[in-house]
């Protein structure tokens, strides 16, 4: 009806049904319906009757509104241009409170299209001051919390100061939207200083967004909870609450900002191993053809799971494609950005090339140091490890010395002690640490089997499975070049080996059938031989003798059957002999031989 009214020339009718058929949109849950109806009554306004169109002030209200569902849709573009009209239009002495919300919205499109990193925008300070005309107002509160995020992100002094007053003059105004606002912008500047506060406020944020149905508030709060459970050690509870989190807002038809969760859950389902989750979230995020930044962040995680299957031109496809969509400056993919771009280039065998990538994208000597740039002082040791061995198979030892002295700058520039999570210990410190170790001994050439080991522990403890098959696989590869007997690395290879085929981490896989090979480890798993229905040769085994049999015909030492089963190595020997005795065989391969056969039949 918009429509026809709107080529009729009836344009006050045309006006009138936009904001019918916007609010039917609201209802269906379309967000992109929603934008284009809400955009065509703003483009009508100065063309239709005084009884409709009204006042300068409901027209700021509807730019407002619509700025809004384009945000949520991730055209900031559009947003920041409506909210200049509004800006426009609206006398900010007669009207700051509005004002200040205007520039606020702003504010944050702007910062969403442009990502500056390091001056806080003029809105956002002159949203505070006009907030400040009335001190107990919901708009100040907001004003505050959207500096406070600001100062957060760039490492500024008074982000908590600002956040604290935030909530409290919240509170005073019993404005919902508000205290969820304040509430999750604390919890942004307190999550990596003092995590249980920070969970505190994003559970009590989530809860009062779900009272009030407020999707963005929901979605804000999530990804702050998220943020802390992580950084209490709580991963596996972080990834499953903000996956149900993610459905519910998918399902209650939040915009397409919403996908922006898509990318916490599936880059931490993807490091705890459940890639086939992580490709459902990824499907579904992808399907929402989303562009800004939420259409970046899933582009980004479809790299990390692209790569680790093996699956490099695809990788490098979405990482281009997530260049275009988003800044790499922008804060909260930074670093995700970085470590794309090492991975795809450590996978096309580029190791020198990942190494000055990640080094462009570390802190600079004299600026801070953010918690979240461990991993990429990690990924860097990783890189020079590569480097310093491909200069090791090139007898290049002033290559493999560059390399290791690489990481030892990059220690020597850190403004602070590395892996410390604000002077705290914890699991996910304790394993990135371990990690840091181990490849930089492999950088170095140093024995590593040891640290290897304890790094797979660490990860285990922390829940990133990713991090424990690969290190499973170096303490292999370490411990065989160090002289330790296969015994000893067989059982490690072999979890690793189950675990990367079940996740379909084609690259590693292969990488340990190679290793397995070269070091004559069976990676097949025993197959239990049951004792037969019918009367054959193996019916004179006892029950644990055809179990013994089972290890014996999947290629086990009696040294690693004694270890899995926990028996000493005396009595499997005496159960080895007395199998060959009873199917009359003369060597472990013919009873093995034997298994094999009648087992088929």
């Amino acid at each position: 009806m918009a429509e026809h009214n709107l080529h009729a020339g009836r344009l006050d009718d045309a006006f009138r049904w936009s904001l019918l058929a916007a609010d039917d949109a609201v209802r269906l849950h379309a967000p992109d319906e929603q934008a284009i109806h809400l955009r065509r009554a703003c483009d009508l306004w100065t063309q239709v009757g005084p009884v409709v169109s009204r006042t300068d002030r409901d027209r700021v209200l509807l730019l407002r509104r619509t700025s809004a569902i384009c945000s949520s849709i991730n055209r900031q573009d559009l947003a920041v241009d409506l909210l200049s009209q509004g800006l426009e239009l609206l006398d900010w002495q007669q009207d700051p409170l509005l004002a200040s919300d205007l520039l606020v919205r702003r504010s944050l499109a702007r910062w969403r299209l442009t990502t500056p990193r390091t001056v806080v925008p003029d809105d956002a300070l002159r949203a505070v001051e006009l907030g400040s005309t009335d001190p107990d107002s919901p708009e100040y509160a907001i004003a505050l919390s959207e500096l406070a995020a600001m100062e957060r992100w760039e490492a500024r002094p008074g982000a908590l100061e600002h956040a604290n007053a935030a909530v409290d003059i919240a509170r005073r105004t019993a404005s919902v939207d508000a205290l969820v606002r304040a509430l999750s912008r604390r919890a942004l500047a307190t999550s990596v200083t003092d995590p249980p506060a920070a969970l505190a406020d994003a559970e009590e944020a989530a809860k009062l967004a779900r009272t009030c149905g407020d999707l963005d508030g929901l979605l804000d709060a999530t990804s702050w909870q998220f943020n802390a459970l992580v950084e209490l050690g709580r991963s596996a509870e972080a990834t499953q609450t903000a996956l149900s989190a993610y459905r519910e807002l998918v399902e209650g038809g939040a915009g397409k900002a919403v996908h922006f969760l898509a990318f916490m859950v599936g880059w931490s389902l993807i490091e705890a191993g459940r890639w086939a989750d992580a490709r459902s979230v990824i499907r579904t995020a992808l399907a929402a053809r989303c562009v800004g930044v939420a259409g970046a962040a899933t582009r980004l995680t479809a790299t990390l799971l692209a790569v680790r299957s093996g699956q490099v031109a695809e990788a490098r496809q979405h990482l281009e494609r997530a260049h275009d969509l988003a800044s790499d400056e922008f804060p909260g993919l930074y670093d995700c950005f970085a470590l794309c771009g090492a991975e795809v280039l450590l996978a096309e065998n580029e190791p020198q090339a990942a190494l000055d990538w990640l080094q462009n994208h570390l802190p600079q000597p004299g600026h801070p140091v953010p918690e979240t740039a461990n991993d990429l002082l990690i990924a860097s040791v990783q890189a020079a490890a590569e480097v310093a061995q491909n200069a090791r198979d090139r007898g290049d030892k002033v290559g493999v010395a560059r390399a290791a002295s690489t990481i030892e700058q990059m220690l020597t520039d850190w403004q602070r002690e590395p892996f410390s999570a604000a002077g705290r210990q914890t699991d996910l410190s304790i394993m990135n640490k371990a990690l840091f170790d181990a490849e930089f001994a492999r950088a170095r050439g140093d024995a590593q089997a040891e640290l290897w080991r304890s790094a797979a522990g660490a990860c285990r403890t922390a829940g990133y499975l990713w991090g424990e098959v690969c290190a499973q696989f170096r303490f292999a590869e370490a411990a065989l070049g160090e002289g330790y007997p296969v015994s000893a690395v067989g059982g490690t290879l072999r979890s690793a080996y189950r675990c990367a085929s079940e996740m379909g981490a084609q690259p590693l896989r292969g990488s340990i059938v190679a290793l397995a090979r070269r070091s004559r480890i069976s990676l097949v798993e025993p197959t239990p031989t049951a004792a037969p229905a019918e009367p054959t040769i193996l019916s004179a085994l006892t029950e644990r003798e055809l179990q013994i049999l089972s290890y014996v015909a999947a290629g086990r030492s009696n040294t690693e059957i004694a270890k899995d089963l926990v028996i000493s190595h005396k009595t499997v020997s005496v159960h080895v002999s007395n199998i060959l005795r009873k199917t009359g065989t003369s060597s472990r391969t013919e009873a093995a031989a034997l298994a094999d056969r009648l087992r088929s039949t």
